[in-house]
């Protein structure tokens, strides 16, 4: 084992299920699963440290050195998600702070697969806590129609987060044309090119700006001053 945490070139392959399958390694962390009637499962320990260990006082390396003392390979199986885990927190830490952690892991949940359910047998006291906007005179979400996971996905995070919010249908580029354009006025600026790729505005982004611009014009409107 070389370097303190040192990673392999396949570690966010690994990580990320890029590459799926039982890899043999070399550091396992947070959770393990022992099969404790081998007899070879009976020396591994945190503590004490495997004989002639000079590394440092770290949990996970000092297991890690066990395992590889007493001839234990270590392996991880990605070939299923099996959930999330919260990071443990410091003797320091608050309980507000934890709670804070718990909810960014709920919106990583969110936006990387699906909400986390409460199970229907835990006992949890729900508390009506009103939306806020944030100190924000209005907040916009802005969706395409034709987008509706997005839309499930966002509204998801907002409830979680508890945050109230204006729904904006968005303008869809792909129902956009030169007639439609024509027809309100739209022109675009002489000569304009794209400054990283050189050619003039998509259809996409022109429905990007309009939609943003129906925004500003109920900022004016309603005289917002923060605005989200």
């Amino acid at each position: 084992m070389q370097g303190y945490y040192r990673r392999s070139q396949d570690y966010k392959d690994i990580q990320l299920r890029h590459k799926q399958g039982c890899y043999a390694v070399a550091v396992v962390h947070s959770t393990f699963l022992i099969d404790l009637r081998e007899r070879e499962s009976v020396p591994l320990a945190y503590s004490p440290s495997p004989p002639r260990y000079t590394g440092p006082h770290d949990d996970l390396i000092i297991f890690a050195h066990s395992a590889k003392y007493h001839g234990v390979t270590m392996y991880i199986l990605n070939t299923d998600f099996y959930g999330y885990m919260q990071i443990p927190m410091e003797s320091q830490d608050t309980l507000d702070e934890e709670r804070e952690q718990f909810l960014h892991l709920c919106l990583e949940a969110i936006v990387y697969g699906e909400p986390l359910e409460k199970l229907d047998y835990l006992e949890m006291t729900d508390t009506e806590v009103k939306p806020t906007k944030l100190g924000f005179d209005q907040i916009y979400m802005i969706n395409l129609e034709r987008r509706r996971d997005r839309r499930t996905k966002m509204e998801k995070l907002f409830d979680v987060m508890n945050i109230e919010y204006k729904l904006v249908k968005a303008v869809d580029g792909r129902q956009l044309n030169d007639s439609y354009l024509e027809k309100r006025g739209i022109e675009m600026l002489p000569d304009f090119s794209d400054p990283y790729k050189g050619r003039s505005m998509t259809m996409g982004e022109v429905g990007c700006f309009l939609s943003h611009y129906g925004i500003w014009e109920d900022v004016s409107n309603d005289i917002y001053k923060k605005k989200i």
